[in-house]
């Protein structure tokens, strides 16, 4: 705890506070400079950076040690990243000791995906924890919906909190983007109109013996046979033979939807959905005669099926702690059904503080994402 404020001060109550030697000798409480990346015990040698007052150098005095601890402080630098962070593992043994405890990010804290936590503040604290976030606490960007109605990938969490602490934030904690949804399948064309083949006439019917015995014993039409006049025998005027039925084309089947964007996170910047007929984007639906297109009808007056609609493109990736566009449905295929859904549904913004109940904010400073109590 904090020496005292005013009054009598002794040489055995600084030693006490910070650790020192039994024999005090003042140069080993000069203040010392914050370290330039990791953790530093500010104790036996030196008070806290934090400990302004105290002198670097020259002359000392008791009176210089008012209010001031020890504290054990991990600083990430201004150049230094430290990814998927537990402080827990940061402050090592100190984490239980009954000390102080400081964490200052100049730096970057990030999260390496979704599943990770840029920054966890452990359970089983002793004494208090303070963060000065000066740099960027960054949760994991979601991942983008798969092609054919896929759901976009939630945004990750910046800072999950486990124990109790103080947060002074002058820089940004900021939750992972929400991926976009993917676009549906288009709907299929509809089948072509059936038909018929015209049958024979003319000359092409010529009277035979065969034909003209079977229709004169059985009052119809021989297979093979041509159609002759009602009741006339022998004349060689013969009306058309019966059409055949055709079928009419298939619809083709629509285009594939197409993949959405990835949410912005920790070196991971926001896309947007691929275009048209791009890699990961929709699909064109099948052309006439092509592999899973319309065909043509089966002949004479029969029709071709009709082409499928186009896929439906995905929906955008978005930047840091907020939701996913959702994707689009596939077009309505040509004289046929609608485009596929359910289309995909964008992510949900990340958390930037996860038990916000632990937390006493100093300063807030900029944040972005959701918050769970």
């Amino acid at each position: 705890m904090a020496l005292q404020a005013s009054g009598p001060i002794s040489a055995s109550q600084i030693r006490n506070e910070f650790a020192g030697d039994t024999q005090v000798s003042f140069s080993q409480y000069f203040r010392h400079a914050e370290p330039t990346d990791g953790l530093e015990d500010f104790s036996a040698t030196y008070t806290s950076a934090n400990n302004s007052g105290v002198p670097t150098s020259g002359a000392i005095k008791f009176s210089d040690f008012y209010s001031k601890y020890r504290e054990v402080m991990f600083k990430v630098g201004s150049v230094n990243v430290r990814e998927n962070a537990n402080t827990s593992n940061l402050f090592s043994t100190y984490w239980a000791t009954n000390v102080p405890k400081r964490l200052k990010n100049n730096g970057t804290i990030g999260a390496t995906s979704t599943a990770n936590v840029a920054l966890t503040v452990s359970s089983g604290i002793s004494n208090t924890l303070v963060i000065d976030n000066i740099g960027s606490i960054q949760g994991a960007g979601g991942a983008a919906g798969a092609a054919n109605g896929g759901n976009g990938g939630n945004g990750g969490t910046a800072i999950l909190l486990n124990s109790f602490c103080s947060i002074n934030n002058t820089g940004t904690i900021y939750a992972g983007g929400g991926g976009g949804g993917a676009g549906t399948k288009g709907g299929t064309g509809g089948n072509g109109a059936n038909g018929s083949v015209a049958g024979s006439s003319g000359s092409t019917c010529e009277p035979d013996g065969g034909c003209q015995l079977f229709y004169n014993l059985q009052g119809g039409i021989g297979a093979g046979c041509c159609v002759i006049s009602v009741n006339v025998v022998g004349r060689t005027a013969y009306y058309n033979n019966p059409a055949t039925p055709t079928t009419g084309g298939t619809g083709g089947t629509g285009g594939d939807g197409g993949n959405g964007g990835v949410g912005a996170g920790y070196g991971q910047t926001a896309t947007n959905a691929p275009a048209l007929d791009t890699t990961g984007g929709p699909v064109t639906a099948p052309a006439l005669n092509t592999t899973g297109g319309p065909t043509s009808g089966g002949g004479g007056t029969a029709t071709a099926g009709s082409v499928g609609g186009n896929g439906g493109i995905g929906g955008n990736g978005v930047g840091f702690g907020s939701t996913g566009g959702n994707g689009t449905q596939g077009g309505t295929g040509t004289n046929g059904n609608p485009g596929v859904t359910p289309v995909g549904i964008g992510g949900a913004a990340g958390y930037y503080l996860f038990n916000s109940r632990n937390v006493s904010w100093i300063a807030q400073g900029t944040t972005a994402g959701r918050i769970e109590n």
